[in-house]
């Protein structure tokens, strides 16, 4: 079906005109019991690029008459990376970092259980009128669950530079759900659920 400009806005419009990728927020929660000197909510603001997750369906070729057929045997998903401003206290980094040192102890190289070392990472999408970015007025929101810091990218140092430094962290997941703003006013709200959010990022 096509349409002209204007029945392609008026249709778009319908669905509360095209979403753009500018205007999110997102909020960190570590583990429970890991110990970081930079405080909880204080550094979510700080990230300038997000990504949503994807899902890939795993294949395994049947082969049937001759014909290979795939069938799908499992979800699998991919890490995603977020991008931070580093400040000079370089919080971002040092967040970061002591998170991946508490999975495994830098003295003793030994690990933490999987249990103790996952935290959550939710990301919110505003629309283009929301000028109050904070959780609940979101038209769209995912959670990784159970994630954690699989690698902190190298940073370079150069003399000719002087752009703002940047830090970008790549996170594993077990799953991620997803829920709407009206989804979310329908659950019951927890300490937990509660703390931790804050700040926005777009231009």
């Amino acid at each position: 079906m096509a349409f002209n400009p204007v029945d392609f806005i008026a249709e778009a419009d319908n669905k509360g005109s095209l979403a753009n990728a500018n205007k999110f927020s997102v909020t960190i929660i570590p583990p429970t019991t890991m110990y970081s000197e930079v405080p909880n909510g204080t550094i979510d603001f700080l990230c300038h690029t997000a990504e949503f997750p994807g899902m890939t369906l795993a294949t395994t070729e049947d082969r049937l008459y001759g014909i290979e057929i795939a069938k799908p045997y499992a979800t699998t998903f991919e890490a995603v990376t977020l991008t931070f401003y580093v400040t000079n206290d370089f919080s971002t980094k040092i967040f970061f970092e002591d998170w991946m040192r508490f999975i495994q102890h830098p003295q003793s190289k030994n690990m933490r259980y999987y249990d103790d070392i996952v935290g959550s990472i939710a990301i919110y999408h505003y629309d283009e009128e929301c000028n109050d970015p904070y959780p609940g007025n979101h038209t769209y929101k995912t959670v990784l669950v159970e994630a954690w810091p699989l690698t902190i990218q190298e940073h370079e140092l150069n003399w000719d530079s002087s752009e703002i430094m940047e830090i970008q962290v790549q996170l594993n997941y077990r799953d991620w759900n997803r829920t709407s703003a009206s989804q979310d006013s329908q659950r019951p709200q927890t300490n937990e659920t509660n703390k931790g959010y804050g700040g926005y990022s777009w231009a």
